[in-house]
């Protein structure tokens, strides 16, 4: 059983990893998500109809809570993904906490229900309540069908992870989970993004490195 504070840790960056891979569904995804009801959402700034969740809460930071004047487009940008990675890794945090309170190896049950909370909690209250979104019953089924998705994604990264970096996952099996089906899901998600292709190849060939120096095969 591991300490809270390394519990927390190890939480937060199984969080930001999830993060990062969430990002890479989206774009790998993004000509067939689901396009949101223009009149689904009305909200109270005028700026929010060209933002994101994750650019308006950067811009209500920079602009409001720290007093910094109007932001620049590129310090938005930056700000949306500090949200985004942060608000994963709390997540992420929140898991590892949990986790060591009970001594049972989480299953596809447990990482279903994680994910569906995060998405829950996320999506249908905590958007709405600060005005970055409308109510669960303002969007379509096949809406909260792919972000419930994207959510899974980010709850399976998130135990993955974290199991591997506590050694809940050990020997063959652990080697298996780190190098073989996630290199080749995560280099999926990446390639299939224009701007991801390089880094995929370059990725995968790490990869088959380290899967060749332990007699592993992709």
């Amino acid at each position: 059983m591991r300490a809270p504070l390394v519990a927390l840790g190890c939480g937060i960056l199984a969080g930001v990893i999830g993060a990062g891979l969430q990002t890479a569904f989206f774009e790998a995804t993004n000509k067939v998500a689901p396009k949101t009801p223009k009149d689904a959402f009305d909200p109270p700034e005028s700026e929010q109809k060209a933002e994101s969740a994750t650019k308006t809460v950067a811009r209500r930071s920079v602009e409001g809570l720290m007093q910094r004047g109007p932001a620049s487009e590129q310090t938005l940008e930056r700000g949306a993904g500090v949200v985004h990675y942060a608000f994963g890794g709390l997540w992420g945090g929140a898991y590892g906490l949990v986790r060591e309170s009970f001594h049972r190896r989480p299953g596809l049950l447990t990482t279903v229900a994680f994910s569906a909370l995060v998405w829950t909690a996320s999506d249908n209250v905590i958007l709405p309540l600060f005005k970055l979104g409308a109510w669960p019953a303002a969007y379509p089924l096949k809406t909260h069908v792919y972000a419930l998705a994207a959510h899974v994604v980010y709850g399976a990264a998130v135990v993955g992870v974290y199991e591997l970096s506590a050694g809940h996952l050990e020997g063959r099996a652990a080697r298996l989970l780190m190098f073989a089906p996630w290199s080749r899901w995560v280099s999926a998600l990446v390639s299939a993004s224009k701007r991801g292709r390089s880094t995929a190849r370059r990725a995968r060939r790490r990869m088959e490195g380290k899967l060749s120096e332990i007699g592993l095969r992709a």
